[in-house]
């Protein structure tokens, strides 16, 4: 049974995944430099400093996303809703941060409650789940957006972020358990999980396929013509392209 054709087409896979995958931490982590610099630096409020510095860096990275996705999906809202939805998941990060030290600084006592607050692992585990889901909720969410007017089966991005940071914990579990044992410097979870973000994204887009009433011309002509190959599995996209 054919289908319509691939987003990103099997023979533009790997340049775009490099492209997206690069620009995506790259202007991550420059734009990252603004939290130190004026003007950013000279907001009072760090609520505001923290959803202005968001703002700033997702409208950077929509801009170099957009630019790698426009020969496939050239809508502009792009740009419009990863700036929209980063800045959302930063000030939701930076709000339930400011929530749990206010919670730290109350009187101990006895209850299981305080002791699981206080706890290394009581401090990771809300901090880290209201992260996941504050990107998956806005900057994946808002991407989905302008996404599924063009794609099929594209609820699966929402996960991108969650599948990025659980990838994030293993890799700082190995290294972890890695410098542990032979020494050295501790990666930091401020580029790894741009970075894998980007990558995860650019695979989960390379596995899309056109909703059939948004074709662009060419991919349009080559489904009527000469139909579509049974995709590959992820794990062979992966063997044939990165191995």
């Amino acid at each position: 049974m054919s289908t319509t054709p691939f987003l990103i087409p099997p023979i533009d896979r790997l340049r775009f995944t490099a492209l997206y995958g690069v620009l995506t931490i790259g202007l991550w982590v420059v734009l990252g430099t603004l939290f130190s610099v004026p003007p950013l630096s000279l907001i009072p409020n760090p609520a505001i400093q923290v959803a202005v510095h968001a703002l700033v860096t997702g409208l950077g990275v929509g801009v170099g996303q957009w630019w790698v996705l426009r020969s496939y999906l050239s809508d502009w809202k792009w740009i419009i809703a990863t700036a929209i939805g980063s800045s959302l998941a930063a000030l939701t990060q930076n709000l339930w941060y400011t929530a749990l030290l206010q919670t730290l600084e109350q009187p101990e006592s006895e209850s299981f409650l305080d002791i699981f607050v206080n706890s290394p692992l009581g401090i990771l585990v809300p901090l880290q789940g209201v992260t996941i889901l504050a990107f998956c909720l806005w900057l994946a969410g808002a991407q989905w957006l302008v996404l599924r007017r063009y794609v099929r089966s594209s609820l699966w991005w929402v996960i991108t972020p969650l599948i990025s940071m659980v990838l994030t914990w293993l890799i700082l579990l190995i290294a972890l358990i890695f410098y542990a044992v032979v020494g050295g410097q501790f990666l930091s979870d401020r580029v790894l999980f741009p970075g894998l973000l980007g990558a995860v994204q650019a695979l989960m887009l390379c596995r899309f396929h056109y909703q059939e009433a948004v074709l662009p011309e060419q991919a349009a002509a080559d489904y009527e013509q000469e139909g579509v190959e049974k995709p590959p599995t992820l794990l062979g996209f992966i063997l044939h392209h990165v191995i």
